[in-house]
C-alpha cells in the first residue's frame, strides 16, 4: 500500500487532469456539454450525476470564495473514491494508474482494464487469479502499465462504445497518455526492480521467495527457465527485422551451391553442397550450445551471442538450441508441406530453445522472453528472425547479409 502521502500525490495528478481552473489556477465550476453525460456541471471532473452531495459541496465552497477548502475536499473526494484499488498492489506506479482509471470508469471498471491487460477474465472482481498474476507481472511494472494502458483504450471501444468518431476521443487519448507518464515517474523515483537491465527475475505465481533473491542471478535453473519461456506481447519488442529480407533460395544457391536435390523434410547431411562441405564445422558458442554450420557464420553467431550474453547473462544458463546445419526442406509452421530448400541446409540458420523445452514455434502475437532478448542483437549483425514468418525459434543470416559476407570472401576456401 502506498503511502498518504503518494495518495494525495496521485489524487492532485487526477485532479490536475481533469479540473477547469480560472485565470488564477482555483477550481471553478464547470457546466458540462450535453453529450458529456455527467449531469449539469462538474468540479474538477467530480460531476453532479455521479456524484451530487460532494459536486454541491465544492460548488458552494467555490461560490463563497473558499477555493483552498475547495481544493483540499476536491483532493479528499477522489482519494477516497479511488482508494477501493488500494488492496490490488503494493506498487505505487501500477495503483496511480489504477486509481485513474477508478475515477474515470469507476472501481469495476478500472478492474476491468487490469484484468484485460493481465490476460485474465475481466469479471470486475479482483479475486485470487487476478491478485495472483498480477504479483507474477508486476515484476515487470513497465510492461504492465504499457498493457494497462493498451487495455484502457479497448475497454473504452468495447465496453463503453466510443471511438475516434466521439467528440472526447482525442482528449481522452491524451488523458490515458498524461496518465500513464504521470504513473511511470514512481518508476523514476523509486523502484528495487530496475527493467532495463534486463536482469529482473519474475517470481512464478506460487514461488515463495524473499527479495533478495527477485534478481535473476539468484533464481535456480529452474526458475530461470519459467521466467524466460513466458510468452510477452509481439508489440513490446517491434519493430523487428528492418531493412533485412529472409535468405533467399536462389541467393543461397548461387552463393553457397545447391544440395543435392531431392530432399525430405529430414537431416540429409550427405547431401549438402560441395562448398558447404568444405566450409562445415563444428563449434561450442555457449554453455550449452555446440553446433554445426558454416565455418565463417559461427564465428559471428558466436559474437551475437557474446552481445546477448553481455545484456543478459543468466540466460546463458538455460539456453539451448534445436540445430543449425540440417540438409532438408523446409518445415512450415503451418499449411502444405514445402518443397523449397531449408536456409539450414546451408549453416546459416540457427533454432533456439530452453533447457528441457520444446523449440517455440508458430506464437502468434506472443513471442517468448528469451527470443524477445535476443532479436535486437541478431538484427544488429543483419539476422533475420524468424517472427516474420511465424517460426519464433527460427534466426537466420538475412538475404542482405549473406550477399555482404559473400563481397566479403568469408565463403572462399583455401583450396
Amino acid at each position: 500500500m502506498i503511502s498518504s502521502a503518494d495518495r494525495i500525490k496521485i489524487a492532485k495528478s487526477i485532479l490536475d487532469f481533469e479540473a477547469r481552473r480560472d485565470a488564477k489556477g482555483r477550481l471553478k465550476v464547470y457546466k458540462l456539454p450535453k453529450e458529456d453525460g455527467g449531469g449539469k456541471y462538474e468540479v474538477g471532473g467530480i460531476n453532479e450525476r455521479y456524484h451530487p452531495e460532494e459536486a454541491k459541496h465544492l460548488a458552494d465552497l467555490i461560490e463563497a470564495g473558499k477555493f483552498d477548502e475547495a481544493e483540499e475536499a476536491a483532493l479528499e473526494i477522489i482519494a477516497t473514491f479511488t482508494d477501493s484499488v488500494s488492496t490490488w498492489t503494493n506498487l505505487a506506479a501500477i495503483e496511480s494508474y489504477s486509481r485513474d482509471c477508478a475515477f474515470n470508469r469507476g472501481p469495476r471498471g478500472s478492474a476491468r482494464i487490469l484484468q484485460r491487460a493481465l490476460g485474465v477474465k475481466d469479471d470486475g472482481v479482483v479475486g485470487k487469479t487476478t491478485r495472483a498474476v498480477l504479483e507474477a507481472k508486476s515484476t515487470r511494472p513497465g510492461e504492465l502499465l504499457l498493457e494497462m494502458r493498451k487495455a484502457r483504450e479497448q475497454y473504452e471501444r468495447d465496453v463503453v462504445g466510443r471511438d475516434e468518431d466521439s467528440i472526447f476521443w482525442k482528449g481522452l487519448v491524451n488523458r490515458w497518455n498524461n496518465a500513464l507518464h504521470f504513473a511511470e515517474s514512481f518508476l523514476k523515483e523509486s523502484q528495487m526492480l530496475d527493467e532495463k537491465l534486463g536482469d529482473i527475475a519474475e517470481f512464478a505465481v506460487n514461488a515463495k521467495t524473499e527479495k533478495a533473491e527477485v534478481m535473476l542471478g539468484a533464481m535456480t535453473q529452474s526458475q530461470l527457465i519459467d521466467y524466460y519461456s513466458e510468452l510477452i506481447s509481439l508489440d513490446s519488442v517491434l519493430p523487428i527485422n528492418e531493412d533485412l529480407s529472409p535468405a533467399q533460395e536462389t541467393t543461397m544457391v548461387s552463393l553457397l551451391g545447391s544440395p543435392k536435390m531431392p530432399l525430405t523434410t529430414t537431416d540429409q547431411p550427405d547431401r549438402a553442397s560441395k562448398l558447404v562441405k568444405e566450409l562445415k564445422a563444428t563449434k561450442s558458442v555457449s554453455t550449452h550450445i555446440t553446433v554445426t554450420g558454416v565455418e565463417p557464420v559461427l564465428k559471428i553467431l558466436e559474437n551475437i551471442l557474446s552481445d546477448v550474453f553481455d545484456k543478459h547473462p543468466q540466460l546463458d544458463q538455460v539456453l539451448s538450441t534445436a540445430g543449425m546445419l540440417n540438409v532438408r526442406y523446409r518445415k512450415p509452421t503451418s499449411g502444405k508441406p514445402s518443397t523449397k530448400i531449408s536456409n539450414h541446409a546451408w549453416g546459416t540458420a540457427i533454432d533456439f530453445k530452453l533447457l528441457g523445452n520444446s523449440a517455440p514455434g508458430n506464437t502468434k502475437n506472443k513471442v517468448p522472453r528469451f527470443i524477445a532478448a535476443m532479436i535486437p542483437h541478431f538484427n544488429a549483425h543483419g539476422w533475420y528472425s524468424g517472427i516474420g514468418f511465424r517460426d519464433s525459434m527460427h534466426f537466420e543470416v538475412s538475404d542482405e547479409t549473406i550477399r555482404a559476407y559473400s563481397k566479403e570472401g568469408k565463403f572462399k576456401t583455401k583450396n
